[in-house]
């Protein structure tokens, strides 16, 4: 069968499709209505087949694809320069590989089919369609796109990978301050930069109590003391430092609460969840937060808030909601997350992994519109 010409063709043409060009098929080459340049890199790949006994030595093709001697070749030439699309278990392999992510569950064949591969379901024995044109329609392009967008924006949290973490839900190197008012004098002064905090106490990232202790792992600061059945509201301030506020093209705020919170960075109002219509000093939340939602982290993006970071110090404030005086629990844990991820990053990420044509003015302009409006809720 190795030795038989229809063999060498359909392999060949397979090789050629793979690594230089959809440009070619067996109808073209046979016809010789290919361009020329593939039209000879198909014959010098079928003559390299059966120039070796037994015949098909695979290794010996590709040495005459990829030759870096014969830059005259089709894949040293411009018609097998950038391009290839990818097809989907590329395309979202190279994405994991680029960022070292860390797959956690089993999304990525999901992704794969949403692309428009389903695994290990092909009934035709030819294979996975080579041809880019094959993987490219409406639907599978925004796919492409939602999945560049949500990898890059570090937003499936079953595929992560390191953004900067500006501050993180534990450890030594930095320390809230939290404060129980029992008034309203500091009016919103606690949430600013410049304030001093001298005087609050300090614990490590996250605030809270539970009479039953299932928040046990998640609490670094007891304040059941001063919040149980006496007050629903605690102030907290999260210092952080920022060397290059540019850098940044995403920010997300990772909440774990029970009940709810507002959050301000700078002293500017930039999240919240389950808060009252009318804040107060003693004001508690609108209403619960299950312990089982309390426990996974809710991704709020602050991206729109990236101009409200400064060169040094910087400050989360946080003014924390119980539900009543009377809860059993109350859990406020951050977790503050900033990197490369959104506008005109998407699009040269998306650009490198999708299009190997460079993408022209307008589309780039297109695409970067298209990515913008389409950020609500993402990081």
């Amino acid at each position: 069968m190795v030795g038989h010409p229809s063999t060498s063709e359909f392999i060949c043409q397979k090789l050629i499709n793979k690594f230089v060009s959809d440009e070619i098929s067996l109808p073209t080459y046979h016809s010789r209505t290919a361009p020329n340049e593939l039209l000879l890199l198909m014959d010098q790949a079928i003559e390299a087949w059966h120039s070796t006994k037994p015949a098909g030595d695979i290794d010996k093709i590709m040495r005459v694809i990829l030759d870096p001697k014969k830059q005259e070749s089709a894949f040293w030439q411009d018609i097998g320069y950038r391009g290839k699309i990818k097809t989907p278990v590329e395309y979202i392999n190279s994405s994991i590989r680029a960022l070292d992510a860390d797959v956690t569950d089993t999304k990525l064949p999901d992704y794969n089919s949403d692309l428009g591969m389903e695994l290990f379901v092909r009934d035709d024995p030819d294979g996975y369609s080579e041809i880019g044109a094959d993987w490219m329609d409406t639907s599978t392009l925004l796919e492409r796109m939602t999945f560049a967008q949500t990898v890059a924006s570090n937003a499936d949290k079953y595929v992560e990978w390191d953004a900067e973490t500006l501050f993180s839900e534990r450890g030594p190197d930095t320390l809230v301050r939290y404060h129980v008012p029992t008034n309203g004098a500091l009016n919103l002064d606690w949430t600013r930069v410049d304030f001093n905090d001298a005087k609050w106490s300090a614990s490590g990232t996250s605030v809270g109590y539970d009479t039953n202790a299932d928040y046990t792992d998640f609490i670094d600061l007891d304040v059941q003391t001063g919040m149980h059945q006496k007050r629903t509201s605690v102030y907290i301030r999260l210092p952080f430092l920022v060397d290059d506020p540019g850098q940044f093209d995403y920010l997300r705020l990772d909440m774990r609460y029970d009940d709810g919170f507002v959050a301000y960075l700078n002293g500017v109002r930039v999240a919240a969840a389950n808060a009252p219509e009318t804040l107060a000093w003693d004001s508690n939340a609108a209403e619960g937060h299950s312990d089982s939602e309390a426990r996974e982290y809710q991704a709020f993006s602050l991206s729109n808030h990236i101009k409200r970071l400064k060169k040094g110090k910087n400050i989360l404030a946080i003014h924390g909601l119980n539900v009543s005086s009377t809860s059993s629990d109350f859990l406020i844990q951050p977790r503050l997350r900033g990197g490369l991820g959104g506008g005109e990053s998407i699009v040269n990420y998306f650009d490198r992994l999708l299009f190997q044509k460079s993408l022209t003015a307008e589309q780039r302009g297109i695409l970067l519109d298209f990515v913008n409006s389409n950020a609500i809720g993402r990081p």
